[in-house]
Formats: structure tokens, C-alpha cells, sequence
């Protein structure tokens, strides 16, 4: 047994496998039109299960003698779109695993990024409008930045505060130059800029007078106060953040009077 499985091991290395032309022919006398039909068939072991992992820059059409003739027969920028989100696509390399194992349509790109290119969209993320986990170089050079985003967002009634702005996206498509979190930008200068509301704060020393009535023992008992009952009159929702901007900021427990 161990010895059979050793013999297999060699067989199946990458080194072990037919030329790409033998594969072809044998690929061509199984009469396949799908991509994924391949992964249904009886191999020998020689012949790869991924081709296209072990022959790079081929095609499916190709390896299976379903040509396509012509544009016409390739697949539409919607049909992409369509196989894209129904499959919960965020990078080409996501596209490119299902591709290599033949669940890619027969006329679908190769090369998605080329596809798109030609169709004059930058990216996945473009034609979706689903924002992936980690933005491409190409996304993140169309984000606004902080300037012209607040002009964007003061044009949006329905966002008028830090809770309103992500429930807005949640039930929004987000487009492709509006950054889900603000906060994170280069220039932020606190959500009350940001959303234009101008408000007269209490300094540090002073919010931290008023703050002693409500004897907080820690900074997420005072989130959850204002959570619950809103902000506190001239004290900012966010303190950890206005008076960090405003470089006064010494931490929770001088905030609040507590001792480390």
C-alpha cells in the first residue's frame, strides 16, 4: 500500500503531468462544452485535474474545443456582473480559483482584469459597487478625500450625525470614491466638522468638572450613557477623539478622575 501510494505521489507531481498538447487531445476526445463538466470525467492521473494551474496562459476554450467565435460569443459585461456578486467575488484572484477549477461559463474572460479594462471599468469593485476587504491601488486613488467628501455628505439629508452616516450606507450601495470610515482619514477633524454642525464644546479641564456628576468608573460606561440617553449637553459624544484633535486629551482615567 505504502508503495502504491508513493508511485501516486510522483505521478500526480506537477513534473509527472502530459505535455499541455497531449492533454489537449485527450481534453478534445471527451467532447466537453463546460469548464466544469472537466471535473466530472475519468482522468488518467497523468492529465491534470486544473489545467489550468499546470499550463499557464491557456483557456478553457481552448483545452475543450468550444472556441469562441468572435465577441458576440463572449460573455456580457452584465452576465460578469451578474456571476460576480452571485458568487461573492471581492478580488481577481478570488475570480481566478474559480476559474482554475472550471466553474467559470466557457465564454467568461480569462483574464478578468483585462475584461474590464476593455469594457472601461477599473475594477471589480466598480462594477459592483461592493466594497471589498481590502481596497486596490486603482479604488483607493478614486476615494475622496476629506474636502470632498464632507461637500458630498452635506448633500445627503438623511445623514445628520456619526450613527445616521453608517446606517445610511448600510441601506445605501456604497459608490466607489466614499470611505465607509472617515475617521480613519488623513485630515480628520472630528464628526461635528465633518457633518458641519458647529458646536461651543467645554475645554478638557472644564468637561472634565462637568463629567464628575456622573461618576463614570470607565470610558465605556460613559458610551453606553450617551448611547442610551444621548449626548451630554457641551460635552462631545466622542471626548477620546474632540480632545485628542484639540491635543488635550491625557486619557480615561484623568478624564474622568480615576486612579490607574
Amino acid at each position: 500500500m505504502k508503495i502504491i501510494f508513493i508511485i501516486l505521489s510522483k505521478i500526480l507531481q506537477k513534473g509527472n503531468y502530459v505535455n499541455y498538447n497531449v492533454a489537449e487531445k485527450f481534453a478534445h476526445s471527451q467532447s466537453l462544452k463546460y469548464a466544469k463538466d472537466w471535473l466530472d470525467i475519468k482522468r488518467p492521473l497523468n492529465i491534470p485535474l486544473q489545467p489550468a494551474v499546470i499550463y499557464k496562459n491557456k483557456g478553457w476554450s481552448t483545452f475543450l474545443n468550444t472556441q469562441i467565435h468572435g465577441n458576440k460569443d463572449l460573455a456580457s459585461l452584465q452576465d460578469v456582473k451578474k456571476f460576480i456578486i452571485t458568487n461573492k467575488i471581492l478580488s481577481y484572484s478570488q475570480y481566478a480559483r474559480l476559474r482554475n477549477k472550471g466553474k467559470t461559463p466557457y465564454n467568461f474572460p480569462f483574464n478578468l482584469s483585462k475584461f474590464l479594462s476593455n469594457n472601461k471599468v477599473n475594477s471589480i469593485y466598480s462594477l459592483t459597487g461592493i466594497l471589498p476587504i481590502r481596497l486596490s491601488d486603482k479604488d483607493k486613488k478614486q476615494l475622496y478625500n476629506y474636502k470632498k467628501l464632507k461637500e458630498y455628505i452635506s448633500e445627503i439629508k438623511e445623514i445628520d450625525s456619526q450613527q445616521s452616516y453608517y446606517e445610511y450606507w448600510k441601506k445605501n450601495e456604497v459608490p466607489i470614491f466614499v470611505r465607509k470610515s472617515p475617521p480613519r482619514m488623513k485630515d480628520w477633524k472630528g464628526w461635528d466638522d465633518f457633518l458641519n454642525k458647529k458646536k461651543e464644546y467645554l475645554s478638557y479641564e472644564e468637561a472634565k468638572i462637568k463629567i464628575k456628576e456622573f461618576n463614570f468608573n470607565a470610558g465605556r460606561e460613559y458610551f453606553d450613557y450617551v448611547k442610551n440617553n444621548g449626548e451630554i449637553k457641551n460635552i462631545p459624544r466622542t471626548v477620546n477623539q474632540y480632545y485628542s484633535i484639540k491635543n488635550t486629551w491625557k486619557g480615561w482615567y484623568d478624564f474622568l478622575g480615576k486612579k490607574k
